[in-house]
């Protein structure tokens, strides 16, 4: 399968200067051999060959010399019509023609130096405002149209169909699996559904692949959404919208999913606690009240969940403060910021929680974060000196916390990205305003995600993307550029991903993005 190779170039060169150089261009037009001086579209095949697509046929330059091929109504197996916009190369090695203005459509045999065309009127409604094609491991096409549709097209069978119980990706950057498929929004799957609902606001907030294979979609605005792959491709479910065998979902807001060692799933929810979904009971169960002190305690907003060792969930909740909760009994134990250091948190507004190997609880929150250890049952306040950093104590919440292999912290907080040694307990602040840290674009990191290569890419709400190098030091912003159509979709990403392959994935307000660093 080909894929699309996301390119940064303008990006890059907007963070990173660079001395000027003397480029030198040579030039091709009509004077050797061009049919047009207007391009559409440039193409090289598996061979080398360069393909251009004109306003008036299409080129074949070898290196040495130009071919021109045109449509002629007097042969058979001539270009179908001479405008050509968009050339795609199958996995048998013939091309596929497009003019995405007339709807016209061919496909070119290398071997037999023959065109073979699709010019019905169901062809031609669905070819016209094409911008992208991508083929499946069945041959099949997917077409990418203007209006942010994808048509799908059977060569074997000669004919068009719209895929209905998939999802609409507004850029068509892949074919559908696993890893692409669930970083975007679910725009036509639920419009079938006949809700009026405005699904093109849903925000990912996270993806959860359980020990079943099954897919997990925490959303904002959206609520839960769960997916199984099939034959056909992937069915949805919506646990807010339909009805099913398991208990729908009152919440629209899922700030979290988490899978225990015993394969329950909880969801943490806004205003309505903590569902539980046992798979072999095929139902959520709602915990939106736990006892505290022999007394009913509600849960409120629930923002992060994880578990220890022994089976005790830890629920990090929105001005509430963090719970120990007996997930069998339903009694818990709150910690929150009344008493001793050692003893209580140094804020309530918990946002991440992460527990690692050694019993030591990693919690994000409003003013900094904190360390619990089991063992001791002792805190451990860690506040940022924000006078010196100048910035507002409020802007030193942590939104999430990355290990190394080498057991270091990288912490995303609201205005700066934060290094901290558990073995020196020294800190390194990476604050905006200065030079270092120029591709942070001021504030809003909200995720963080560490990829094979050590790099250290980071997700900042609506200012784009940035990767930064601990080594050199250095920031490098990727950002929506509209005269680029290989930059970011969207300055909005909600989500980053990396795939076995090593390549990241990006869910944005408009679509998805890859980046395959290795080219």
């Amino acid at each position: 399968m080909t894929d699309f190779r996301i390119l940064f170039f303008l990006l890059l060169s907007s963070v990173i200067p660079l001395q000027a150089q003397d480029i030198r261009f040579d030039r091709l037009d009509i004077r050797d051999g061009l049919s047009s001086n207007t391009i559409y579209c440039i193409f090289q095949d598996s061979k080398g060959l360069l393909w251009f697509g004109t306003l008036d046929g299409l080129n074949r330059y070898d290196g040495y010399e130009i071919r021109t091929f045109k449509h002629n109504p007097l042969v058979k197996n001539s270009l179908s019509h001479n405008r050509v916009s968009s050339i795609y190369e199958d996995v048998q090695h013939n091309l596929w023609l497009f003019d995405r203005f007339s709807g016209a459509l061919s496909c070119y045999y290398p071997r037999s130096e023959s065109f073979k065309s699709y010019s019905s009127a169901n062809h031609t409604d669905r070819v016209t405002n094409s911008v992208a094609v991508k083929q499946d491991k069945d041959g099949d096409l997917y077409l990418e149209k203007s209006s942010k549709s994808i048509d799908q097209f059977q060569p074997l069978k000669d004919n068009f169909i719209l895929e209905k119980n998939k999802i609409n990706t507004p850029h068509l950057t892949h074919t559908y699996n696993t890893e692409v498929l669930l970083l975007n929004h679910f725009r036509r799957y639920l419009k079938s559904s006949g809700s009026s609902h405005d699904w093109q606001s849903i925000q990912i907030i996270k993806i959860l692949l359980d020990s079943r294979k099954r897919y997990w979609i925490a959303t904002k605005y959206g609520g839960l959404f769960s997916a199984i792959a099939d034959k056909s491709g992937f069915q949805f479910t919506s646990h807010l919208l339909t009805e099913n065998v398991f208990a729908n979902i009152p919440s629209k807001d899922i700030n979290d999913v988490f899978e225990d060692r015993s394969k329950v799933l909880w969801i943490g929810t806004k205003n309505h606690g903590v569902y539980r979904f046992t798979p072999d009971k095929h139902k959520f169960e709602v915990i939106e009240k736990v006892q505290l002190n022999n007394e009913p305690f509600s849960l409120g907003t629930i923002r992060a969940i994880t578990q220890d060792q022994q089976g005790y969930l830890w629920v990090g909740t929105q001005e509430r403060g963090l719970l120990k909760i007996n997930p069998d009994r339903k009694n818990a134990l709150l910690f929150d910021f009344l008493g001793e250091p050692t003893e209580t948190l140094s804020n309530c507004y918990i946002r991440y929680l992460q527990m690692d190997q050694d019993g030591i609880l990693w919690i994000g929150h409003y003013e900094g974060f904190s360390t619990y250890n089991l063992r001791t049952a002792q805190f451990t306040r860690f506040i940022p000196d924000s006078p010196k950093l100048g910035i507002s104590l409020q802007d030193t919440r942590v939104y999430d916390i990355k290990v190394t292999p080498q057991g270091k912290r990288w912490m995303a907080a609201w205005d700066f990205l934060m290094h901290y040694d558990p073995a020196t307990q020294a800190y390194q602040y990476l604050p905006p305003h200065t030079p270092a840290s120029r591709g942070l674009r001021d504030d809003n990191l909200r995720e963080i995600l560490l990829n094979k290569s050590g790099k250290i890419w980071l997700v900042a709400s609506e200012r784009g993307l940035s990767r930064f190098d601990a080594q050199k030091k250095q920031f490098i912003l990727y950002r929506h550029n509209p005269n680029d159509p290989y930059s970011l979709p969207s300055n909005n990403v909600f989500h980053i991903h990396q795939d076995s392959k090593g390549r990241i994935w990006i869910a944005t307000a408009d679509g998805l993005a890859r980046f395959d660093i290795r080219q």
